[in-house]
Order: C-alpha cells, then structure tokens, then sequence
C-alpha cells in the first residue's frame, strides 16, 4: 500500500465546510476517490488529498491535515516561479476540465443518485483560494477541498476563474487561415475546441471573447487613441449587443443551469443556494433566514399566554432518518395549487420554515404533524433581550460591585481564563470596535443575513449584546472602563436579531452555528416575550394559582412542541461537551413559563439586587424564579461596555447570564475535562444558599470556592481516552455514505 504523507495542516476557525445533502461535501472522499480513480484514472485519484477533520469541539485547539500518496512536501500555486506556475496551471486547467466534464455528465443522467455524485464532484473541485492548490512539479492535489470562507464567498473565488487569469488567452486565427474558430454542439459542456495552433481546452466562458460585435468597425488608432468613426450603429449597436448577452444568460440559468458560471450570483448548485439541491428549495444558502414582514406578527390566538408569532409562518424538524430534499418536493406535490412556500432550511438539523397565508396557520399545522416524517412542528416566536435599561444618573453605587459579589478577584489569582476557551454569546449585534472586546471576538456570524457582519451600525443597535460580551470577557488593564469574568478568554459573537426582532429559527441556526465552531460555553441573555397585559394579570395571582397556571400551560400542544425542540438542541450541545447558561427571565414570574428553561441540560440564571442596608444579598424584584432555576448572580445596576464606545448600567437576568458563563469559562481553563453535569453541580455546591427570600432561587455563585473545588475534583484515568474514541466515532459516522 502507498505511504500516505501529511501534506497540509490548518485550523478551521476561518472556514466552514461547504453542505450537501445533509453531509459535509469532504466526508464523501472515499467516494469521490473512487469516481476519480475509476473514469478518469489513477493520477485522477490524487487530485484530491484525503481529509482528517477534528471532532466540533476539538476545531479551536486541534488541526485539520490532509494526506496524500502523490508527494510529501508541495508548493502552493502562487508560489511557483512564472514558467513553473503557467505549467501547473495549464496541468490543473486539463484535470480539472476533464473532472467537470465528468460531473456535467453525470448531473444528465435519469438516475437521482448519479446526478447528486455530480453535483457533489462540481462541489469537491472547488477550493476557498489558490493557495490550497499544492504540487511537486508532476502531481498536483487540491486541500481545504469542500470548505469555504468569508473572503471567498465575498470575492466568489472559483478556480477556473483564476486560472483563466494565468494561462494566456488563445491566439488570434492565423490570417492564413482565415476561419473564424468554431463554437461546437458541446461547447457547454465546459469544452471549446478552436482549430488554432495555440489553443488551450478552457471552460466554456472563453468563446464569450469572439462574441460578435454587431455593426462594429475598428477605429484608425492614433497617437492619441482610437480617432474617427466607430462605424454604422456606434452606442447603440453596442446596447443591443449587450442585451443580447443577458438574454443568453436568462437562457443558460432556466435551460443549462450546469453551464452558468460559477463565479456570478445566484449560481445554481454553488453551496450558498438552496436551488441547487431542489426546485422546492429557496434560493439562499443553508441557515439563511428571509427577513420578517412586521405586519405578520401577531400574538398567538391558541396560546393562553398570547406569546407574539409571525403568524404565517411555521418551523419544521423532521426525524432523523427523512430525507430534507424529499419532503420539500414531497411538500409541493401533494399541495401544487396551495400557497405555501419553504423559505428557509437547515441540512445539519433536517429544518425547514414554511410559509403560507395567515388564516391558514392552524390548518398547515395540522397538515404538517401528520406527515410521517414530522419530528415537531413549532411556532416562529419572537423572544426579547432579557434586560432592563437604567439611567446612570441615579446610579450612586461602587460600578464593580458584583465582582466582590462573587468573589472574582480571589478567583483571578487561580486564572483569568485561556483564549482557547470560546463563550458562543447569540444576541442583538456587538459594537467590534469598543475597546473592552478589541482582540476578544472570534468567528463572528450574523444569522438572520448569513453573513459574518455583526458589527452594529447604531448606538443602540447593539447595546444588549456589546453589554453581555463585555461582561463575559471584556479586555483587562486596558485602562478604560470595566473588565469581564473572563478576560482571558474569548468570545463568539453570534447576532441572532435584525428588524423583525429574535426568532426561533435564528436561535436554532445560532445555536448550531455555535456547536459546530467549537464553542465550549453558550451564553443566552433572552427569553419567551410575553405581553405586559399578560405578566400584569399573572402577577395579580397568588403563587399556588402561578403555579396551577404554568402547569396547565405545559400541558398545552404549543408548549410541548417547544419543549421537544430546545430539548434535541440543548441536548446534543450537552453531549458535545458545551455548557449551556440562560437568562431565567424578568417578569417577576415562576420561571417554567418559558419552554426553554425546562430541559435538564441548562443552567438558568435568576438575578441578584444590590445588597441591602446590612450586606444581605436579595433577589431583584425583577427576576424569575423558581424550581427551574439553578444559579443566582449579580443582575441589577451592572456596569460594562455598551454600543458607541462607552459604558452603561444595566439589569436583568440578561445581565446575571455572562456573570455565570464567565464563571464557567475560567473553571473550563483549569479543567477542560469536567463534563457540563460535572461544572453545574460544582457552581451549585460551591453557591451560598439565599435566606429568607419570598421565592426559591438557585443559590448565589462564587466563583473562587468553585474554581478550587474544581482543581480537587478527581481526574478520570479513562476520561482522555473516552473523548478521543467519542471524536473517532463521531468522525466515522461523519464519512458513512448516503446512498
């Protein structure tokens, strides 16, 4: 058997892996070796270098590598010396031709499965820029081969466009020989054959350069320029040949879509379209979400709680083993004349958004659960920041109570986090430039416009969340304003938010978003918005019948759908090893009115008042609470970073939620190996229980008993060994096939 050589080695953290079909495009490579290997031969089969991609929560501190059988050490592309580098590149040209001949030619076929390994091989071939092109000088092999990121989606990077800038274009026709060169019947099928001496087999955007130029004459050429006539028909000719040409790319995108070129917008097939994979698909990418129209919004007739929805719109999770591009067409099969649309999906988590006229909400609803490949069906509901603004001008009180609160600067003297150690914060936008979170944000991702631009553009846009990352891991000994638990870590800043407000299924896609980047912590300073009418009328109500009300509520179809959802997505955050911390909420109400803080995998934080005349700590009248809650920690008049450059006050449990994930960060620092189950009992333990308080509340953090009882707990001789075989069981099921 050949060596197989580690040629290639990177993090991840700049790039993400292109979907197919609810795969990672680079877990195919066995499949896609063989295809190579077997239709166009064994040189073929190097051209791609065989992958090892860490574990989700390894991503930030472990590589990625690439081996391959063709050499042991290769130059990327742009490195070589001219001569060399028009060689290689002509090389490339021929090998990568012949492979997107081969995917057009399967993409014909009537057979579902050969047309997706087409789509799939198109898919492979493309990589995030040139330098992921290596050679020896006779083999060359593409790395990083299924991923893309931020810079090459914004430049849309294609590699037959930037070899089309370093081969030399074909020469003019002899004038000899004076016919012009010939387009042939498979000129788009990425082929162009000229009968000049000189030409080169180039995609089929080089015959674009004999593109006939109606009622044009060449100008004499001075020494100035071109001078005297253009000829019969000048700008005008000119006009009509252009809309020419936009009338064949009308026609390529409907009739070929094979042929359109990769590097324009709205490239069917390219992973950032869902067109590619079905006609019943939207055409935007994976986890990207279609904006809000505000006048849907309504609350909710069938919630006793009256929570707001978007109230043409429904989410849908299907079981595990049903098939996303099956049931969108499936969808519109058995409903072609109803007016319902998908407009969002997500391959990782089998989910799609479906649209349809208002008053039809509750029939779609019906309609969709009964359908057997339905895991639940759940409402688009709007959540809001758990916060409360508060005006610095009656604020009289020390701005770093809370760290004496809870004991942060003991526990500083233990650490003050590692930056290998990422808190996924999902908020409402982050100002980058502030000065506490210079150097502190990694992987940036806004959701809601499948981009990575979370910057706010306002003073208040990004108020909520500038305030949480802040307070999270703000910057230490800067000088200037506030610190945060965790300064020497690092946060991901994820913006979930845009004009329609906070959705579901940006929470979900934020989520995945978080686990998939290796986050260790997620922070979640929101919760379910109920109506001030509502929360009025409840807390009207003695606690006996609060109680009788929640439990009734979560007995209700709504509730339980929600409860399913958060329950498989907290869930799979807890078992990839990822701590999960939320806002309780600040209605003053019992906590378990909120779906989301009633799985056992979260960490739901109530909020803690300034101290009393006598040092007591109280709960803030604000605060939910609670069987559902389990920690407390400073909520009220907290002071940190806000959107513009400056610093603010702030309450809410939204505030208490970074004050606890901070917390968590720097016990991660210490002890990477603690489970979630592990770090929560620890907070627990290690809190002081409140006395005399009116409701039950989980008990107040302090985070230097925490970190020490964290440093005594016993290390598990087997625990390195179990993670390593859960990554290598976890990567396999990553390369099992789909057909």
């Amino acid at each position: 058997m050949p060596a197989r050589y580690p040629i290639f080695s990177t993090y991840l953290t700049a790039y993400r892996p292109v979907m197919w079909l609810a795969q990672p495009v680079h877990s195919r490579y066995a499949q896609l070796r063989d295809l190579l290997r077997n239709r166009l031969g064994a040189a073929s089969a190097d051209l791609l270098a065989e992958p090892f991609i860490p574990a989700p929560a390894d991503l930030v501190r472990t590589e990625a590598r690439w081996f391959s059988e063709a050499f042991r050490q290769g130059t990327p592309l742009p490195d070589l010396p001219a001569a060399e580098r028009l060689r290689v590149s002509q090389l490339l040209d021929t090998q990568l031709t012949a492979a997107r001949e081969l995917a057009h030619e399967l993409e014909q076929s009537p057979q579902t499965e050969t047309q997706q390994m087409g789509t799939l091989l198109r898919l492979a071939i493309e990589v995030p820029g040139p330098e992921c092109v290596l050679t020896n000088g006779d083999s060359i092999v593409l790395v990083l081969w299924g991923f893309d990121s931020d810079r090459s989606r914004q430049e849309r990077f294609r590699v037959s466009q930037y070899l089309k800038h370093q081969l030399p274009v074909s020469t003019t026709p002899n004038p000899a020989n004076p016919n012009p060169p010939t387009v042939p019947v498979n000129a788009l099928n990425n082929e162009v054959t000229t009968n000049t001496d000189t030409a080169i087999r180039r995609s089929w955007w080089s015959w674009f350069s004999w593109w006939p130029r109606w009622g044009w004459t060449s100008a004499p050429v001075g020494p100035a320029g071109p001078v005297g006539p253009t000829g019969p028909g000048g700008c005008g000719c000119l006009l009509a040949g252009l809309l020419g040409l936009l009338l064949l790319f009308a026609l390529l995108y409907w009739f070929w879509p094979t042929a359109w070129p990769s590097w324009l917008p709205g490239h069917p097939g390219s992973p950032e379209t869902g067109r590619s994979i079905s006609p019943n698909l939207p055409d935007r990418g994976a986890g990207q979400l279609p904006p809000v129209d505000t006048t849907q919004i309504i609350n909710d007739p069938t919630d006793s709680l009256k929570r707001p929805v978007v109230g043409n719109r429904l989410n849908v999770f299907l079981k595990k083993e049903a098939d996303l591009v099956k049931f969108a067409d499936k969808l519109k099969k058995d409903y072609p004349t109803d007016e319902v649309h998908v407009v969002a999906f997500d391959t990782i988590y089998k989910a799609i958004q479906v649209e349809f006229p208002a008053n039809q909400r509750e029939v779609w609803r019906q309609r969709l659960e009964k359908m057997p490949e339905v895991y639940v069906v759940f409402d688009e509901h709007l959540f809001q920041a758990s916060a409360v603004p508060n005006d610095p001008a009656l604020i009289d009180h020390k701005k770093g109570w809370y760290f004496s609160a809870i004991r942060a600067f003991d526990a500083w003297n233990i650490t003050r986090g590692l930056p290998e150690v990422i808190v996924a914060v999902l908020d409402d936008g982050f100002d980058t430039h502030h000065p506490e979170l210079t150097g502190q944000l990694v992987q940036p991702r806004n959701v809601p416009a499948g981009n990575n631009e979370v910057n706010t553009k306002s003073v208040t846009g990004g108020l909520h969340g500038t305030h949480v990352a802040g307070t999270v891991a703000g910057f230490a000994n800067n000088g200037e304003g506030s610190s945060g638990i965790a300064p020497g870590c690092r946060v991901m800043s994820i913006q979930v938010s845009d004009v329609g407000g906070i959705r579901s299924l940006a929470l979900v896609f934020g989520i995945q978003y978080a686990i998939q980047h290796g986050a260790q912590i997620i922070s979640l300073s929101l919760g379910s918005a109920l109506p001030p009418p509502v929360v009025a009328r409840l807390k009207t109500m003695p606690e006996s019948e609060q109680e009788s009300w929640a439990r009734a509520y979560q007995q209700t179809r709504g509730y339980q759908s929600e409860q399913r959802l958060w329950n498989q997505l907290f869930g799979e955050a807890t078992r990839n090893g990822i701590v999960v911390v939320k806002a309780a909420g600040n209605d003053g109400l019992p906590a378990k009115f909120d779906p989301m803080n009633t799985t056992p995998y979260t960490i739901n934080v109530s909020a803690a008042a300034l101290p009393g005349a006598n040092g007591q700590i109280r709960l803030a009248t604000f605060s939910n609470y609670g069987s559902a809650t389990t920690l407390t920690a400073p909520g009220e008049q907290i002071y940190n970073a806000v959107a513009g450059g400056g610093y603010d006050f702030l309450d809410g449990t939204s505030m208490a939620t970074p004050i606890v994930a901070g917390g968590v960060a720097l016990i991660k620092s210490i002890r990477p190996d603690l489970s979630p189950t592990q770090i929560r009992e620890v907070l627990v333990q290690t809190g002081i229980p409140f006395v005399n308080n009116v409701h039950p509340v989980g008990p107040m953090i302090q985070l230097d008993k925490a970190l020490m009882a964290s440093r005594q707990l016993p290390r598990d001789a087997c625990a390195t060994m179990t993670d390593s075989l859960r990554r290598e069981i976890q990567r396999l099921k990553r390369q099992l096939p789909v057909f």
